[in-house]
């Protein structure tokens, strides 16, 4: 746990004051949730007087899952209206499983897309440059059709830098895993939970 509480320390001392300020008040829900975690495992008669291991990593999982929520969000508050409209698209691309068609974009995307192909296109694309996504080909049924491009999301969540007083959003980490080996999904949270 030494090493965690390191990387955490770490992690604060290089965020921008924003970041540190919300990672400090994190580090106490780590310590909070444990409790509730230790007195819900009591009720149920499955522990004892002390807090276990076990009951920590949990802590720290979710502490790791509201890290990552917090960036995200503060991601999306930095970001100029075009980064956030990239924002908003890959993140209906990831409820939808990671796939999309500009069709489909256009009818159950947000509204700066709905109706609009040629806008919804030139945004896939946008992610696509940046390294987020990339077109893949789409065979017709065997009932016929045109061949259809379909998006598919590389990557999920994201991560900010600031250079030169500006935040810019990045390359997210691929496949969901953080370096750090946290979680990113609530749905992964509650697996590890029951």
């Amino acid at each position: 746990m030494g090493c965690l509480v390191r990387f955490h320390a770490k992690r604060q001392e290089t965020a921008d004051p924003l970041l540190r300020s919300a990672y400090a008040k994190i580090e106490a829900y780590a310590a909070r949730m444990a409790l509730v975690f230790h007195a819900v495992k009591s009720v149920q008669g499955a522990t004892g007087e002390e807090i276990d291991v076990e009951t920590v990593r949990h802590a720290v999982t979710i502490a790791e899952w509201f890290v990552h929520e917090t960036e995200r969000v503060y991601a999306g508050i930095r970001t100029s209206e075009q980064e956030a409209e990239l924002l908003a698209v890959a993140e209906v691309v990831a409820r939808r499983g990671g796939r999309i068609t500009v069709s489909e974009l256009t009818r159950s995307g947000p509204r700066f897309v709905r109706g609009k192909a040629e806008a919804a296109k030139k945004l896939l694309d946008q992610l696509v440059e940046k390294k987020w996504g990339s077109w893949k080909r789409k065979r017709p049924s065997t009932k016929g059709g045109r061949p259809t491009r379909v998006f598919k999301l590389a990557v999920r969540g994201y991560e900010t830098s600031r250079i030169a007083g500006k935040t810019e959003v990045s390359v997210p980490y691929p496949g969901g895993n953080r370096k750090n080996g946290a979680t990113e999904s609530g749905d992964d949270i509650v697996e590890v939970l029951l």
